[in-house]
């Protein structure tokens, strides 16, 4: 989980770096990430503090600052309900200038947060969230998919007589499973 969430800030990163607007995108003296997790519940083991910590880590590859500008990083608790997920999703795009929003366990959340990123024009990286209406039917340019796309999944699994394993469904959908929208 570590290397994922680290590699989804270095995914972000980059994102920032080679689009023409990014400076446009920095709200404010800082580039400012929020983790927003499950720290206590279901979904903090593959979330959580180790997504808080990863991202940390990322941050630290990075000397600290992105753009000339200092990288903070915040967290909240989403508490696995889609309504406070947004709720804290909208108060930090809002009031508290964050620039990108990332983790985000349990997809009714991670479509909760979707929306309010879309609304706002904010991104927001999901690394655990695995619904495919966040690819699909809710689909946003804002928002990224940083993992095992779950539809590859459910075919590989029809196919292959529910034998097949996350990396082989990964494996067979490589190219279109990890950024949304483009």
């Amino acid at each position: 989980m570590t290397r994922l969430v680290r590699s989804a800030c270095f995914a972000a990163s980059a994102f920032f770096l080679l689009a023409g607007t990014a400076e446009a995108q920095i709200s404010h003296d800082s580039v400012k990430i929020g983790v927003l997790s499950d720290f206590q519940s279901n979904y903090s083991d593959v979330g959580g503090k180790g997504s808080l910590i990863a991202a940390q880590m990322a941050v630290d590859d990075f000397g600290g600052k992105m753009l000339g500008k200092s990288i903070e990083l915040i967290s909240a608790d989403h508490g696995n309900k889609p309504d406070i997920g947004s709720a804290i999703a909208r108060r930090w795009y809002d009031e508290e200038n964050v620039d990108m929003i990332i983790d985000v366990p349990n997809s009714s959340v991670a479509l909760a947060v979707q929306f309010v990123a879309k609304e706002k024009g904010k991104l927001v990286i999901y690394t655990t969230a695995a619904s495919e209406l966040l690819t699909g039917k809710s689909c946003s340019p804002t928002g990224i998919n940083w993992n095992y796309d779950s539809y590859a999944v459910g075919k590989c699994a029809k196919h292959r007589s529910m034998t097949c394993t996350p990396r082989e469904a990964t494996s067979a959908s490589m190219g279109a499973w990890s950024i949304t929208c483009i």
